[in-house]
């Protein structure tokens, strides 16, 4: 696949289908992003989420404090009170709760603010919009982001907006790395990443087939090998065999396999063929998904879905009974027209 054959555009619609965050990112408007610089989009993203919340009043949490104060406050600690010989002084050693701005969630958007303001390829414009609203989120202190953080994030179910803006900034976070230049902080572009853009591809089909595919039941079953061992009686050596996306209904199932190649077709003596492994791997799982479910052969079919590289693919196979389709999604349109044809596929 050719670099940026994926418009940045898209690939943020994918990114948000795989989260289940595409209501949120709607919410973003994307005309004024310039140039094909994904972390100039994932800034304009990140600084109008925030402009969003703060509009709506950045997430209170409550805040621990021990002070010694002149007054009672909370509950007063008499151990250490007396221990220090503070009523002496007219003072008493209290713990209270605050409500507080300073959340681990608002500190990981500064942060996340702070990294994308010391990269060199943000554009400068953009820069100045990330520097004013980390002047305005000044009560907010920074935390040095690393993967134990986003662990510690705990957010309800209502605050899905929140929930969006965290994942873009896990995104960031992963995606860069500290430049040798001091203070100073590069990105590695996932985009050009064929594994990396291979997992997004996979969860955006399933995410994007889960909500928009209302006539099926998508789901990742694990397939069960029709086998047995002496050896090994538990099959525990055995890989599992887990479809990326699984469609069913009273009458049918699918078993589909998303892929993410550079180019669709392997080359072999100057021929062009489909790679073998995937038919292959495909083929495995319609042959135990049938032994198990006991379904008729015609009511099961698989197909593989790839982006579309050098020209548009659509093909059907019967193998060993099974129906195969081979199939390909230009996501080098519109997004309009992308939702219209992944639809279209399953109708």
């Amino acid at each position: 696949m050719s670099e940026h054959i994926i418009p940045i555009k898209n690939i943020y619609f994918m990114l948000c289908y795989a989260w289940g965050y595409i209501r949120q990112a709607k919410t973003i408007n994307l005309s004024k992003l310039k140039g094909d610089n994904i972390y100039d989009l994932l800034s304009i993203v990140l600084i109008q989420g925030t402009q969003h919340i703060y509009r709506r009043g950045l997430e209170l949490g409550y805040q621990n404090y021990n002070e010694v104060l002149s007054g009672i406050k909370g509950k007063v600690d008499i151990a250490n009170t007396a221990k220090r010989f503070l009523t002496h002084n007219g003072k008493l050693h209290c713990v209270f709760d605050e409500l507080t701005v300073n959340t681990i969630t608002n500190q990981i958007i500064k942060s996340t603010l702070r990294t994308l303001y010391i990269n060199q390829s943000v554009n400068i414009e953009l820069k100045l919009k990330i520097r004013s609203l980390m002047n305005i989120m000044s009560p907010v202190s920074e935390v040095e982001l690393n993967s134990k953080v986003f662990r510690t994030i705990q957010l309800n179910s209502n605050n899905k907006f929140y929930k969006f803006i965290m994942n873009v900034c896990q995104l960031i976070y992963s995606s860069s790395f500290i430049s040798q230049e001091k203070g100073s902080v590069n990105f590695y572009d996932f985009t050009r990443n064929e594994r990396e853009m291979s997992r997004i591809f996979q969860e955006f089909l399933y995410e994007f087939m889960r909500k928009e595919c209302t006539d099926w039941n998508v789901s990742r079953p694990h397939i069960k090998w029709n086998a047995y061992s002496d050896t090994d009686p538990n099959l525990k050596f055995l890989p599992r065999m887990e479809t990326d996306i699984t469609l069913s209904n009273d009458k049918n199932t699918i078993i589909i396999d998303a892929k993410y190649y550079k180019k669709i077709y392997s080359s072999r003596y100057n021929s062009s063929k489909f790679h073998s492994n995937n038919l292959y791997q495909l083929m495995c799982y319609l042959h135990n998904f049938n032994l198990h479910e006991k379904t008729p052969r015609d009511n099961i079919s698989g197909m593989l879905i790839y982006p579309m590289t050098e020209s548009n693919v659509n093909e059907t196979y019967i193998i060993n009974n099974y129906k195969i389709t081979i199939r390909s999604i230009d996501l080098n349109q519109d997004w309009n027209k992308i939702h219209e044809e992944v639809l279209s596929i399953f109708k």
